[in-house]
């Protein structure tokens, strides 16, 4: 099986290497059609002989790329992220959603809330995530009661800071920890540290220690973050609905929700959720995942 990946870079090459490495047997190669000029020539050169183009993003404006998709009737699977469904929606509504692209292919999503908005423009999405995570040790008991986040440093607002300071404001005894962003732009509490950008290994390590996680953002796919963050046994609190979340559809929903949080890590004495660490780390482990992914798309390129 020959597969082209192509869109968002992030989640694209990370794709493309683990299944490489899964299934050797099958070729995948990401190409970067959004910034690369030269992915783009090597992109209509290696599409005749794809099986399938696997697109990271749900496309609903115009493609050159995709454009040859449909000249040369290749299978074509989009991957929605989250952003993406905001724009079908909205061009939806506007009337100026590109259809024949996705009326073409085949839809992945990896939440219950992303199903639900793509239905809302005609489409029939299967459940299916790509996003899988290594085994993360837990520690046994944390040392004190504290809470991290991602903000993006120029998204502030979207990743949920006005959430943060809330927060933090209403909890002035607890510790608040911010990766990605480097400072505020203006006064906030002094109970929130900015690491700005880390590695990956001070993230994780970051993410032990800390017994809970906000993901409070204005819209989302399922964050790998916060898969991760369910793996070490954190209490999560997000903006979107999840069994295993405290659901913040305001900023008073988020401080009783992170009262909630409070209250159950003292009532386990300061030990993580190992039930749902262990659920999280069989559901979403590479084999699991890519198994999983592999069959369904080989099912596509064989219909």
């Amino acid at each position: 099986m020959r597969v082209i990946i192509s869109g968002l870079p992030f989640f694209g090459k990370d794709l493309s290497q683990k299944l490489s490495t899964a299934y050797p047997e099958s070729s995948f190669v990401f190409l970067n059609t959004y910034y690369s000029k030269w992915d783009q020539l090597r992109f209509l050169l290696f599409v005749p002989f794809a099986d399938l183009v696997i697109s990271m993003n749900g496309v609903t404006d115009k493609s050159g790329s995709l454009n040859w998709v449909l000249f040369w009737k290749k299978k074509l699977l989009m991957q929605w992220q989250g952003t993406d469904a905001l724009l079908a929606m909205d061009r939806f509504k506007n009337g100026t959603l590109e259809k024949k692209y996705i009326d073409y292919a085949t839809h992945f999503a990896d939440s219950d809330w992303l199903e639900d908005e793509l239905k809302s423009v005609g489409l029939s999405p299967v459940r299916q995530t790509f996003k899988c995570i290594e085994s993360i040790d837990r520690i046994e008991q944390y040392q004190q009661i504290k809470a991290m986040t991602y903000i993006a440093e120029n998204r502030q607002d979207f990743y949920g800071f006005t959430y943060l300071v809330h927060l933090a404001q209403h909890f002035p005894n607890i510790a608040f920890t911010v990766c990605g962003m480097e400072k505020p732009e203006q006064a906030v509490p002094e109970n929130i540290r900015f690491l700005g950008w880390v590695n990956r290994s001070i993230f994780i390590q970051e993410l032990r220690e800390h017994p809970i996680f906000l993901r409070l953002t204005a819209h989302d796919g399922y964050p790998v973050s916060v898969i991760e963050a369910m793996s070490t046994g954190a209490e999560i609190l997000m903006t979107l609905p999840d069994e295993h979340v405290l659901l913040c559809k305001t900023k008073d929903d988020a401080v009783r929700q992170f009262q909630i949080a409070i209250q159950r890590i003292e009532d386990r004495n300061l030990a993580p959720r190992h039930e749902i660490a262990e659920k999280t780390n069989e559901i979403y482990s590479s084999e699991n995942i890519l198994t999983s992914y592999y069959n369904k798309i080989k099912n596509l390129v064989q219909s």
